[in-house]
């Protein structure tokens, strides 16, 4: 049975499952829903002022049916002219506020980048202090960012085993007790509060 046979009654119809996403779509668009709702107010309101007119209705009943086409009119206008206006003018307050976010964050990046890359030129002379080899300097940034020896054994392309061995060897080397103490040894100092003189 094909997908389209699977979609139908007995009777060859599509099933109403089939009607619900257009209906759906229709029914998200609230600004859509309000308009044919007004229209169909505004339309029976001006059929009902037309034949009470012909029927020669008095004129409070004719200002009566004036203005209840007045009132969706207006509503229209509103939805359709003032909304959007307002939607621009908070869309545009919103693009200058990213504008300036965007400004601080590259101003930030450049400030941060200086001091980063202090920061890797330091870490790497002291694993060269320590007299790691290249081998052991790669697991000892890896284990500085955070990775398991299991993601460091993956993304080196050697066994779980042998990075747990040169980790091993790159505490041995510092004097280091493990990860916590080597995370410690590089990243305490950033971490305390500036000194008042």
């Amino acid at each position: 049975m094909t997908e389209t046979q699977q979609n139908q009654t007995p009777t060859g119809f599509p099933q109403s499952d089939d009607l619900r996403p257009r209906w759906r779509v229709l029914l998200d668009n609230e600004r859509l829903v309000i308009t044919v709702v007004l229209g169909m107010l505004i339309i029976f309101a001006t059929y009902d002022f037309f034949e009470d007119r012909s029927e020669g209705a008095a004129g409070d009943v004719l200002f009566a049916d004036v203005s209840d086409m007045f009132l969706p009119v207006l509503l229209l206008l509103y939805i359709w002219r003032y909304t959007p206006l307002a939607l621009m003018k908070k869309n545009r307050s919103l693009e200058q506020v990213v504008s300036v976010q965007r400004t601080d964050l590259e101003l930030w990046k450049g400030r941060a980048g200086t001091y980063l890359k202090g920061l890797s030129e330091s870490i790497d002379q002291q694993l060269d202090q320590w007299a790691l080899s290249g081998a052991e300097k790669q697991v000892a940034l890896l284990l500085l960012k955070g990775f398991s020896l299991k993601e460091i054994a993956r993304a080196r392309s050697v066994s779980e085993r042998t990075v747990r061995q040169q980790a091993t060897h790159i505490y041995k080397k510092s004097s280091l007790s493990g990860r916590a103490e080597l995370s410690a040894f590089f990243l305490e100092d950033l971490m305390l509060p500036e000194q008042k003189h």
